[in-house]
């Protein structure tokens, strides 16, 4: 609730700001329309003339733009903060249903972050403490600064792979690839080192899916639209980041009521785990059968 009314404030501020900006833009226009036009004759005066009827034009615009946005605000209240929201969810509208590729890596980064906010920010912690492993906050810290130490020593690799090696749509594949294979493994693991080999695909299939992605949709917009573009794809993550803790939490908690007793934190874990993994594994393969079905339309159009 906090993080909803720090956003709405946010928001609000954000949209005052570009109010005012638009009501000093107009008052600077009306300013320098009041001037009075001397006469000078000749060439002069209808270049006097010329350049004071356009900034008429531009007051006019300037002040009707001040109004609407009076209007739209009902200065300073909280139409505007919706105006706003329903401006922007109207471009992504227009962005997604004109560009395939970008609805693809929306779907791919919000079930990537609704992963990694189910295994690594929920279940991994949780699976540390349990008593399967039991280990001491030192061992817990190790085993995170190893995944940073992966994240760190991979990015220039992976990057430099994704631009001139395999491309990006291939590494996007790759990367979905090594965060599935370290969710079915990371149930097996019974040691602490094992758990940590388990961990070091998932550092780097992350890295991948945390800058490739984000690279290929400025690749596949327009300038005009790219900013949009972004946080189109920024939003389909967070989202994905929003429930799927929840619901990671959820099924976990449910099948360990259901269990029992005996076993029941490990059996929550290996189902909410391959739940996870299950979504990881229909957005890798969804993005896979759309490259496929590019690379077959672009074939045809060939012949």
């Amino acid at each position: 609730m906090s993080c909803g009314a720090l956003f709405t404030v946010i928001a609000a501020v954000n949209h005052g700001l570009l109010h005012e900006t638009l009501r000093s833009q107009s008052r600077s226009s009306s300013s320098r329309a009041d001037v009075d036009v001397k006469d000078y004759g000749g060439v002069n005066d209808k270049k006097s003339v010329t350049s004071n009827a356009s900034t008429a034009t531009t007051d006019q615009t300037s002040s009707q733009s001040a109004h609407a946005m009076d209007r739209g605000s009902g200065r300073g209240s909280g139409g505007g903060v919706f105006t706003s929201f329903s401006t922007a969810i109207a471009s992504w509208r227009k962005l997604s249903s004109n560009n395939q590729p970008l609805r693809q890596l929306c779907l791919v980064n919000l079930l990537y972050w609704f992963t990694l906010a189910g295994v690594q920010m929920t279940l991994l912690p949780l699976y540390m403490v349990s008593p399967l492993f039991n280990l001491a906050p030192t061992q817990i810290g190790s085993a995170f600064a190893l995944m940073s130490i992966c994240s760190i020593v991979s990015s220039h690799p992976t990057a430099y792979l994704a631009d001139g090696v395999f491309g990006k749509t291939p590494s996007i594949l790759i990367g979905c690839a090594l965060v599935t294979t370290s969710f079915l493994l990371l149930p097996f693991a019974s040691t602490y080192y094992e758990l940590l080999a388990v961990l070091v695909p998932l550092s780097i299939g992350s890295t991948v899916l945390q800058s490739v992605p984000t690279a290929y949709v400025a690749d596949i917009t327009p300038p005009t639209d790219r900013s949009q573009a972004l946080s189109l794809f920024r939003t389909a993550g967070d989202i994905g980041l929003l429930i799927g803790a929840s619901c990671t939490g959820y099924v976990m908690s449910h099948v360990a009521a259901i269990s029992n007793g005996s076993g029941s934190i490990s059996d929550g874990f290996h189902t909410a785990i391959h739940m996870n993994a299950g979504c990881m594994m229909a957005a890798m393969t969804y993005f896979a059968l759309r490259l496929y079905q590019q690379q077959q339309q672009q074939h045809n159009n060939k012949l």
